[in-house]
């Protein structure tokens, strides 16, 4: 009776044991929620360099990585745009070389005619929703501009011209918030909107986002480094 008694404790100690050693359902999730995940947009890096905007290729993008739009966010399409970055303490540059033999902007709606967007997180919060620091900017082919969510109209600048193979469009997105800086993250991606002729827009494809939710969410945008 004593040695059964004395197996009974030892069994329950193990227990006790074997219980304090398993993580619970709540402390699953506070493990989870503590490790983000990584985000799902691309990288790239960017050189400090101070264009002429007017729509033609400066010898300082020479050296720039380039972000092809290439990943399908709506529609189906071969056009395509080949984006080239500079940085400067008060801008970041682009110069967008469209590649679409077929322009139009029958449509009303500035998004649905044959379009690039810039969209930019200064931060690199990859936030859920807009922040003070986040903005959408639209040039069309005949570099109509529109502005969207927080763009800073004063400072944006922009040229678009009419090419052989589609249309080029060169911007300088205003660095309002995080003044640009050696190693600095900055939130990122462009867009192409495609209107083949018939009057709307009949896909996008963008450089980092696969949801169409840049206009609204920094989540996907990709990340630029500053060098």
């Amino acid at each position: 009776m004593k040695m059964m008694k004395g197996a009974l404790i030892v069994a329950a100690s193990l227990s006790v044991f074997a219980l304090s050693c398993q993580s619970t359902p709540t402390e699953k999730k506070a493990d989870a929620a503590a490790a983000p995940a990584a985000p799902a947009g691309k990288t790239a890096e960017v050189t400090k360099g101070t264009p002429v905007i007017d729509g033609i290729m400066d010898d300082l993008y020479a050296v720039s990585e380039v972000l092809v739009t290439d990943t399908k966010t709506e529609g189906e399409t071969d056009v395509y745009a080949e984006a080239r970055l500079l940085w400067d303490e008060n801008f970041l540059y682009a110069f967008i070389d469209v590649k679409d033999p077929v322009l139009s902007d029958k449509n009303g709606n500035a998004w649905e005619q044959d379009s690039i967007e810039v969209v930019i997180d200064q931060n690199n919060a990859k936030s859920r929703s807009y922040q003070l620091d986040d903005a959408q900017y639209r040039v069309n082919f005949k570099g109509v501009v529109s502005f969207g969510t927080n763009a800073n109209t004063k400072d944006f600048k922009s040229v678009a011209v009419i090419t052989e193979t589609g249309y080029v469009v060169e911007v300088a997105i205003p660095l309002h918030k995080v003044p640009g800086a050696a190693g600095n993250s900055v939130g990122f991606d462009v867009q192409v909107n495609e209107d083949n002729g018939r009057g709307s827009r009949t896909a996008i494809r963008c450089w980092s986002d696969k949801t169409n939710t840049n206009y609204l969410s920094t989540a996907n945008y990709g990340t630029l480094t500053l060098k």
